[in-house]
């Protein structure tokens, strides 16, 4: 029951992605922060990763201490619209004069009430409990719409396939946009399975996590485009780990 309601919710990524696409486009912005948690702020390490920096991943909790520029927008990720953090920031940066963009599916929550544009995910909240895939991509999208990033294949989304199964205990590696996805990897092995899961960026890797790697541990890599490095990396590790590149 749960393998179908997942099908079937990631079949309805390419409508609803192309209708959240379109009207996030139509708030486009050059740069901004991108505030979030949990899945959330996986996205916006991936638009922080794709954008090389114009879009920022900042922690909600940690953004009610920092320094407030009112430079850039403030996009605050939500799906429902209602986690706390979200809206006391949301709250401290109108208060101070700044900018905050919403994105959530839930356009009469408070988070939504206390932003100055929203922009809405075309997602409804499923009738089981699932990981979240369908959510996660359509924020993804809806930040590369606000971006100004063009996606040319909805379908290419929907249709892509697991490459190899994975074990217990795996290790998560990325760069750039591809280390949102690790991190929102290790998020679901947490949430999901209630087993452990590691998560790095590529270079950090190569610098400390390595050496902690035991013989045939799984090491998924999520290379960026030309990415050298973690092309460089698998080729080092792949005869000593249990190596998948997506």
């Amino acid at each position: 029951m749960l393998y179908e309601a997942m099908k079937d919710e990631i079949a309805k990524t390419e409508e609803c992605g192309k209708r959240t696409y379109d009207g996030a486009l139509q708030n486009r912005v050059n740069e901004a922060y991108v505030v979030g948690a949990g899945d959330s702020f996986a996205a916006a390490l991936v638009i922080q990763g794709v954008t090389y920096g114009r879009f920022k991943a900042v922690d909600p909790y940690e953004a009610r201490f920092s320094y407030v520029s009112l430079k850039k927008p403030y996009v605050i990720v939500s799906v429902s619209g209602r986690t706390k953090e979200n809206i006391l920031v949301a709250k401290k940066i109108r208060d101070r004069g700044g900018k905050v963009i919403a994105v959530t599916a839930n356009p009469e929550s408070e988070l939504a009430r206390n932003s100055d544009t929203v922009v809405v995910i075309d997602y409804q909240r499923p009738k089981y409990p699932l990981p979240g895939t369908l959510s996660f991509t359509l924020s993804v999208i809806a930040l590369y719409g606000l971006a100004g990033i063009e996606i040319n294949n909805f379908k290419e989304i929907v249709n892509t396939r697991p490459r190899k199964l994975i074990g217990l205990e795996p290790i998560f590696i990325g760069t750039l946009g591809g280390y949102g996805v690790a991190y929102y990897s290790a998020l679901k092995f947490y949430e999901v399975f209630g087993s452990k899961a590691r998560f790095e960026r590529t270079e950090q890797f190569c610098h400390a996590t390595m050496f902690s790697v035991r013989e045939n541990d799984q090491v998924i890599v999520y290379p960026s485009e030309n990415d050298r490095r973690a092309m460089e990396l698998v080729e080092r590790i792949k005869d000593k780990f249990n190596v998948a590149i997506y």
